[in-house]
């Protein structure tokens, strides 16, 4: 909320369950994350991601549940790339985000590190897209991250390899979450499916 305090309700009931201060009122609080199989909640904001354990709503104070180092027992890590936009998640354990700089940044929360970044071109305002299809009629699929900059730049790269996979320039800058979608097909009495991506652009 406008104090930066983060809630939770039940999601059957609406019952309260608890509610925990976060950030510093000066950073905005870019998005709220969980991963299914990890007793914590990420919150991105401008500079630093917020820890908080999902059962609770107090900021960790124990080590991970099998006894290791975990960098999730910190109340809170640094970004050396500030986050502008919310974030996504891929692989279960990593948060995809775009940067002021125009960068797109791989954050693993469990080591506490961006592992990866790949430059969008300049400031990147709005979420990234991570959007899946498939390559070819032997169903081998692809994992690929849409995003984009205030200077009109769209750029697709494949999420294992950080690689670009195509990009274009638009006269004008994307200002709302790129689309994806897959549409089925019969060619040469074959299945095959066609992934589209859906850009809603200011030009």
């Amino acid at each position: 909320d406008g104090e930066d305090y983060l809630t939770r309700y039940d999601l059957q009931s609406g019952k309260w369950l608890w509610s925990t201060p976060v950030g510093n009122q000066m950073f905005e609080l870019r998005s709220i994350t969980e991963f299914p199989e990890d007793n914590r909640v990420y919150i991105i904001s401008d500079g630093e991601l917020y820890i908080i354990e999902r059962t609770t709503g107090n900021f960790p104070t124990e080590n991970h549940e099998n006894g290791s180092s975990y960098a999730g027992q910190k109340q809170m890590l640094p970004l050396k790339w500030v986050a502008n936009t919310p974030a996504i998640t891929a692989d279960q354990q990593t948060l995809i985000y775009g940067s002021s700089n125009g960068d797109a940044v791989w954050f693993n929360p469990a080591i506490g590190y961006n592992t990866n970044r790949y430059h969008i071109g300049t400031t990147v305002r709005v979420q990234p897209t991570l959007a899946s299809g498939v390559r070819n009629k032997s169903g081998l699929e692809r994992e690929v991250v849409i995003t984009s900059s205030s200077d009109g730049t769209v750029i697709a790269l494949d999420l294992k390899q950080i690689a670009k996979l195509w990009s274009m320039k638009l006269t004008s800058p994307v200002e709302t979450k790129i689309a994806y979608g897959t549409r089925s097909n019969i060619l040469d009495d074959e299945d095959y499916s066609r992934t589209s991506v859906f850009i809603a652009g200011t030009d």
